[in-house]
């Protein structure tokens, strides 16, 4: 069994921490219970060394596992108050991982990351960005990985083993070689449906798009953001977009190979001279942009800076708005 650990009575909770908790360190997991509570934010700050991660571990778990086990008949059972504890990295989520063994709860965990650190497919894991996940979608839409099938073929028994075992991302990465089982979709799996807690970088609860694939049950969640100073940047980049002049030259010539294969009868494509018009107005919005592009920012300038309002202005001078925007989208998935 688990060891004794030191226990104290914090806020009315009985918290389990792996040493004799300094005072600072009792405050801090009274303040974190306090906001849970009272189902408020919190900014917490505590010098290095501390033992910070440890006390939000201690203090978060400790809460969960009170309001479980008080939890009336009537409410709704499959509340599970998930832990969200997101980070810049995955390095540092891998020390935050390390300090959640030491506790006793038993927590099962998950860590989400990207294709690009998880995929084993031969030549998809060579991809990198959209391609990597276009080529993934694909394969597996056609049951043509291996490893996603054999996600299917992990029991209910193997996926609590792997959740109790609360690996890190490198481990998880060697587990997956020996199950040749693809972490990537396990770990939503487990994340969604089986985890206490679970861990990932910032952006992935930033980024409104990444986090709605993800379909974690954030209501009545616990979502933590360790070394905070760093989300003003990560919205930042979540809230910003480049398009560069090469992707626009890219996607006319990809229009073009497109428009001449369904002219040359080498693919087959219902009303097909219908889908060549909506190509060739594609290739026109494209031009468009590019050529507003060019003027407002010639090649010999060192850049523009224009009030947030001024990108809907651009685009609405050649009819790309909420409105049509749906259609233009359509005629890009077609392509």
């Amino acid at each position: 069994g688990r060891r004794t650990m030191p226990q104290f009575l914090l806020e009315g909770i009985q918290v389990d921490f792996p040493y004799d908790a300094y005072e600072c360190q009792k405050e801090y997991m009274r303040r974190v219970i306090q906001a849970l509570n009272n189902g408020s934010n919190a900014l917490l700050e505590s010098p290095t060394g501390t033992g910070k991660t440890l006390c939000i571990l201690c203090a978060c778990l400790a809460w969960r596992k009170h309001k479980l086990e008080r939890r009336p008949v009537t409410e709704q059972q499959d509340d599970r108050y998930l832990i969200v504890y997101s980070s810049r990295t995955h390095s540092q989520l891998k020390q935050v991982v390390h300090e959640l063994r030491k506790t006793s709860y038993g927590a099962k965990g998950a860590v989400l990351g990207s294709r690009e650190q998880f995929c084993m497919h031969p030549k998809i894991s060579t991809l990198r960005g959209a391609a990597q996940n276009n080529a993934c979608r694909k394969a597996c839409a056609g049951n043509r990985c291996s490893h996603y099938r054999a996600v299917k073929q992990v029991n209910g028994t193997h996926k609590e083993e792997i959740a109790g075992a609360c690996m890190d991302i490198e481990e998880l990465v060697q587990d997956a070689e020996q199950r040749n089982a693809c972490q990537y979709f396990l770990q939503k799996d487990i994340a969604q449906n089986l985890a206490d807690i679970c861990f990932l970088p910032y952006n992935y609860l930033v980024d409104s798009q990444t986090r709605r694939s993800l379909s974690l049950p954030l209501e009545n969640s616990i979502i933590i953001f360790d070394e905070a100073h760093n989300i003003e940047g990560v919205c930042g980049d979540a809230a910003s977009h480049e398009i560069h002049s090469t992707q626009i030259a890219s996607a006319l010539r990809d229009l073009d190979t497109c428009i001449r294969a369904i002219q040359d009868h080498r693919v087959d494509v219902e009303d097909g001279e219908r889908v060549i018009q909506e190509f060739v107005t594609l290739k026109a919005l494209l031009l468009q942009i590019e050529e507003k592009l060019t003027k407002l920012c010639p090649s010999h300038s060192t850049g523009v800076t224009k009030p947030g309002p001024f990108i809907f202005e651009l685009f609405g001078h050649i009819n790309v708005t909420s409105e049509t925007v749906p259609m233009f989208i359509g005629v890009i998935d077609k392509a």
